[in-house]
């Protein structure tokens, strides 16, 4: 039995409760207009003071730090509110984001932290599931802590008899992102773990969530993943399970052996890019009428509240042009350290491999949904801190 010293516990802990604090309780309101990840927020800052070389100015947090740039010269020219900056930026996804990502490069246990990631991140899927067998808790729970509204749920059930449609805890859309993450690194410790079946049941149940999920991008993303890291494997038995364990699961959903409820699995098949190129050619528009400074407030006047649904225009909205050339940096960057990562790792295998897969995968969601680096995602700066540790790691 491994014995951590008091610091790893300490970090351990603060992960884990700014994971379960973002992710789960992100709109959970404690007094007035704060959230529950205020006070997590501040306990973590507080803490990182402690350590001389917590923070650490890397490439990536000094790109980051242009592009917040570019975002508040924006916002000073084209919003209205400037309170609205400081808001986003103080108590919401940035400061949030950037705390963990320093979290986990100065982190003693980095397998620890995967376990937290696919364990905590795994209660999604489990609530995706229980909600698409109708159970009452798992969509009650859901309503409490993210405050969806009354008329929202039951809309949502009435249509949830005609396209299978769920929302776990995080919302339909997010859990995608979460999906794309958890598996690659479930199967990282289907490498290490000693007691495999555990660990392939939350394989088998994180794959599931993502056919009942039914959001495309996230679901070929998924088999890409399951693929490329079955591949991987060192143990061909356990990759013979899992596959069986998926055919099953699929031939379940096809012949609608027990899945009375879900009646249509052709939004999975339909890869028409209608409405995603509408709301593409509006973003792409309106960032070649103001493309020096952009303009959030104004795009979403115009365009009724819709985002642009993709990272590199929601960069250049909402920080002009200084904030997009920060994000495309950004991204081709951790791209180049990621194929790296998977070219050199592919016969060893190790977290560096599958780090890599992990956050092509998000940057990968990220062109084709909102949550992106330009938004501050959390998940998109805890992978790259895993990325960079992993390898600095791997180096060492």
């Amino acid at each position: 039995m491994k014995i951590y010293n008091y610091q790893t516990k300490i970090y351990i802990f603060l992960i884990c409760v700014m994971i379960l604090s973002n992710i789960y309780f992100g709109n959970f309101k404690l007094i007035g207009n704060f959230s529950i990840r205020v006070p997590v927020i501040t306990i973590a800052f507080f803490y990182s003071l402690r350590s001389k070389h917590f923070y650490h100015l890397d490439s990536y947090i000094l790109l980051f730090f242009l592009y917040l740039f570019g975002y508040l010269y924006s916002t000073i020219f084209t919003d209205s509110d400037l309170f609205a900056f400081f808001k986003v930026i103080l108590i919401s996804n940035f400061i949030f984001s950037f705390i963990l990502y320093f979290f986990i490069l100065n982190s003693l246990n980095i397998d620890v932290i995967i376990k937290i990631i696919v364990y905590v991140l795994s209660i999604n899927s489990i609530f995706i599931i229980g909600q698409f067998f109708h159970i009452d808790f798992f969509w009650e729970t859901a309503k409490i802590l993210y405050f969806i509204e009354e008329s929202a749920f039951i809309q949502s059930l009435s249509i949830f008899d005609e396209i299978g449609v769920v929302k776990g805890l995080v919302g339909t859309a997010y859990s995608g992102y979460v999906l794309v993450m958890v598996i690659p690194f479930a199967f990282y410790l289907l490498d290490i773990e000693k007691r495999k079946y555990p660990i392939i049941l939350i394989i088998l149940v994180n794959v599931l969530a993502s056919l009942i999920l039914q959001q495309r991008a996230a679901f070929y993303v998924v088999i890409f993943s399951v693929i490329l890291s079955s591949i991987s494997l060192k143990r061909r038995k356990v990759t013979f399970i899992v596959w069986i364990g998926l055919l099953l699961f699929i031939s379940l959903l096809y012949f609608n052996f027990f899945f009375d409820s879900y009646k249509d699995v052709s939004r999975l098949l339909d890869i028409s890019r209608g409405s995603r190129m509408e709301i593409f050619s509006k973003g792409f528009n309106f960032c070649l009428a103001h493309p020096i400074v952009g303009g959030l407030e104004k795009y979403l006047e115009i365009n009724n509240g819709v985002s642009p649904h993709n990272a590199l225009l929601n960069a250049w909205i909402r920080g002009g042009i200084l904030g997009l050339s920060a994000i495309l940096l950004i991204i081709v960057k951790s791209l180049s350290v990621s194929l790296k990562s998977i070219y050199e790792n592919f016969g060893l295998r190790g977290l560096p491999f599958y780090s890599g897969v992990v956050m092509i995968n998000l940057i990968v969601l990220s062109f084709t949904h909102n949550a992106s680096f330009a938004t501050g995602d959390i998940l998109h700066f805890t992978a790259l801190g895993v990325l960079l540790k992993s390898n600095l790691a791997e180096d060492q």
